[in-house]
């Protein structure tokens, strides 16, 4: 009578392993904190990395949501060619990149930019591209 014991031991998985050297890294980098700086500073530079943390995916998505009424506000546009232009947002601050075909549709693209709520700024640096001959 042989039993099959291959199949009923198990191993660590990679991620559990990783997990694991995280843990005890983050509990070894704790200790080290608090026996440093004490406490109550160790509580305090935790509480502000995260929130740190909390506030760049805040502002980032932010961003991405403003880009992104730009460019549909771009869009609606038949005066601009907003497939040609590249949108940047960042606290507010739009800027504009790329080729219009006149200095009206230059101008246009800044205006409807101004108009969208949420832009504070607006930064065009869009060249008229010279006619073709």
């Amino acid at each position: 009578m042989q039993k099959n014991i291959g199949s009923s031991q198990r191993g660590i998985s990679f991620v559990g392993a990783l997990a694991l050297i995280v843990l005890i890294l983050l509990l070894g980098w704790t200790a080290y904190q608090v026996s440093t700086r004490g406490w109550e500073q160790t509580k305090q530079d935790v509480r502000s990395a995260f929130q740190g943390a909390a506030y760049a995916a805040k502002e980032t998505s932010q961003d991405a949501a403003l880009t992104a009424k730009v460019k549909t506000a771009l869009a609606l546009s038949r005066r601009v060619p907003s497939s040609k232009i590249d949108v940047d947002s960042m606290s507010g601050v739009v800027t504009l990149r790329g080729d219009v075909p006149s200095e009206d549709a230059r101008t246009q693209a800044e205006s409807i930019v101004k108009e969208v709520p949420g832009v504070q700024e607006v930064h065009n640096h869009l060249f008229v591209a010279s006619p073709s001959r």
